[in-house]
């Protein structure tokens, strides 16, 4: 995103996907969050509709659109990153991409902080 933005003119439109290393079912997901934030997580379902009508009765309508586009696509493709994606995150970040427990547990820090 830097290098867009530090271009001296437009360059081609890229897709990057945001990867992990893990398998990550709702079932695993709920569990990980429950354990960051030191209490119960139950997992909403699978009702899209319902999902979105709720994030943007208290967020913006484009996050709740994007988190919908998000939560089908896990619902069709699972949410198991490719060795190919892997390998381009990785090389994007300079680093291997973090585990989503170890993004959960940061995330819960940050936000009790």
């Amino acid at each position: 995103m830097l290098r867009h933005e530090r271009a001296s003119g437009p360059l081609p439109r890229e897709t990057y996907e945001l990867v992990s290393p893990d398998a990550i079912t709702a079932e695993r997901a709920t569990a990980i969050w429950s354990e960051s934030l030191g209490r119960e997580i139950h997992y909403g379902g699978d009702d899209l509709d319902a999902l979105e009508a709720r994030l943007k009765s208290f967020g913006p309508q484009w996050l709740a659109y994007d988190m919908r586009l998000m939560m089908q696509r896990y619902q069709q493709e699972g949410a198991m990153a490719t060795l190919e994606e892997l390998d381009r995150f990785t090389a994007l970040l300079g680093r291997a991409p973090r585990s989503y427990r170890d993004f959960a547990l940061d995330t819960a820090r940050e936000w009790a902080a």
